[in-house]
């Protein structure tokens, strides 16, 4: 009974993957198709401009980061005393 269970979930999980998968490589032909039609040099900004966008969202996850660790690294000096 317990095994049949964990096998559905573990089935259903992998159901819910390949339909993420299919939605992500569906909205990349769609993008690709979009991409295509624009001139170069428009296609080339846009595609910076994502790229950009990423980096300032990686640069703020990693000041959060640093500050949790520092909330840590705190909060285990005022522990220690």
């Amino acid at each position: 009974m317990v095994r049949e269970k964990v096998e559905e979930m573990e089935e259903e999980k992998k159901e819910k993957k390949d339909h993420r998968k299919t939605l992500k490589e569906l909205g990349d032909a769609m993008v690709d198709a979009l991409i295509s039609k624009l001139p170069e040099d428009v296609a080339t900004h846009l595609c910076n401009s994502k790229k950009e966008m990423l980096l300032a969202l990686r640069g703020m996850i990693d000041s959060e980061l640093r500050r949790s660790e520092e909330r840590i690294t705190k909060i285990k000096e005022k522990k220690s005393k």
